[in-house]
């Protein structure tokens, strides 16, 4: 606490509340990153569900009850943290770009290609 004559700031937590990020941390907590499963995306503890997926689902328009229907080892709560997860730690990497086109390769076919000379 800091006190001057005009002003008092009471920087210490207030007793009894949450804190704002529980939902994050608990959405933390039940999300796990496999190095050799799943390409590294984060899935559900338990499962090989990856959370953005169920995110999207979310985002697309798609009832929570249709996805625990095809999904029976999610309950509503994973459903729910799974787009707060998603919020917080967004997917990584970049889009591909689509703008530049891809050269095609040179096959034998091609009269480009060159084979090595072999003695």
């Amino acid at each position: 606490m800091i006190r001057t004559d005009q002003v008092v700031v009471d920087a210490r937590p207030r007793p009894g509340r949450s804190l704002r990020n529980q939902p994050v941390s608990k959405a933390r907590g039940i999300v796990v990153q496999h190095p050799r499963r799943a390409w590294r995306n984060p899935v559900f503890k338990g499962t090989r569900i990856p959370v953005h997926d169920i995110a999207d689902m979310l985002a697309n328009g798609d009832h929570p009850s249709w996805i625990k229907k095809a999904f029976p080892r999610l309950d509503a709560d994973k459903i729910r943290l799974a787009a707060i997860y998603a919020l917080a730690y967004p997917r990584r990497g970049s889009p591909a770009d689509q703008s530049a086109p891809v050269a095609p390769s040179k096959t034998f076919g091609d009269p480009g290609f060159r084979r090595r000379h072999q003695p």
